[in-house]
């Protein structure tokens, strides 16, 4: 994925990635960790307190399965808006890309 920018959430469990397309347009993919309480809640074991933030992560492998969220923009600009704009984004701040 040509990754061009990527945004977290304030509170480190959301991320959305702002990803160039073969044809030159843009998308936006989301992607969620869990919090401990809803771990818990869940029954998942072993409850692990994870934030995109703080770890390192496998870029190519969150995407296996991923689509990307509706909607084709035509500028990096455009696409941040629109991240933005979504729940839990509006205070989001960006990851540096290596």
């Amino acid at each position: 994925m040509d990754e061009q920018k990527v945004l977290i959430s304030p509170d480190g469990f959301a991320r959305i990635a702002i990803v160039r397309r073969a044809d030159g347009r843009f998308c936006l993919y989301e992607h969620w960790l869990w919090p401990a309480g809803t771990q818990k809640a869940m029954n998942v074991e072993p409850v692990v307190e994870r934030r995109w933030d703080d770890r390192d992560y496998d870029r190519i492998a969150i995407y296996q399965d991923a689509k990307p969220l509706p909607g084709i923009f035509e500028t990096v600009e455009e696409a941040e808006r629109e991240a933005l704009a979504r729940d839990g984004f509006e205070y989001a701040f960006l990851e540096s890309i290596s």
